[in-house]
């Protein structure tokens, strides 16, 4: 007979930012029945950048969209690779879209059941992992554009100075590489400085 045993669940870390104590109870008891473990409960944007942990989620009060709520998203944005979910005392479209548009992952006004909080969470969650992969995907392929530069720079100047042909300065460099056990955008890199230091 074979036994399936489940794991249990791992519950999301998340840091509520609200001055609000008493909110911040109710926000703590409907998160404890979502698998979202409150791990702290802050009063401003400040404390929550001072914290050494680094949570899945944060959850911030908005009461009103002004200034100073905009550049504490901004901050808390800037300083921290994670999901940010604005909870809106509003639910005005511009005050959403302003949100948004200056760092949140998604914006729940409030007035809200226990559904709609759980899929606000989740959702902040995923967007904020997919606009962490498109950032690495665009570092990744500025990365290769600026390799590939090298390379064809590199076998440029090979064929100006030995009078060979592309493929064959291509072969040389991938040549110097294995010898130099560097990888071939390293060596070319070398073989462009060491061109212009002779110029």
């Amino acid at each position: 007979m074979m036994f399936l045993q489940l794991k249990d669940p791992c519950p999301l870390s998340a840091v509520l930012i609200d001055p609000n104590e008493a909110r911040a109870e109710m926000f703590d008891l409907m998160l404890g029945h979502r698998d979202i473990a409150l791990s702290d409960r802050v009063a401003t944007v400040d404390r929550a950048l001072a914290l050494s942990a680094q949570p899945a989620l944060f959850l911030i009060y908005v009461e009103m969209v002004d200034q100073a709520a905009i550049a504490d998203l901004r901050r808390l944005r800037g300083a921290r690779d994670t999901a940010i979910l604005v909870l809106l005392e509003s639910a005005a479209r511009r005050d959403i879209e302003t949100l948004l548009d200056n760092g949140a992952h998604h914006v729940l006004p409030l007035g809200l059941d226990a559904d709609r909080f759980s899929l606000a969470t989740i959702t902040a969650v995923a967007q904020a992992g997919q606009q962490r992969r498109l950032e690495r995907d665009a570092d990744a392929a500025r990365a290769e554009v600026a390799t590939t530069k090298s390379i064809a720079r590199a076998k440029m100047i090979l064929i100006a100075r030995h009078a060979i042909d592309e493929d064959e300065a291509h072969r040389r460099i991938q040549k110097l590489s294995m010898q130099r056990n560097l990888p071939l955008a390293d060596m070319a890199r070398q073989i462009i400085d060491a061109e212009e230091l002779l110029c």
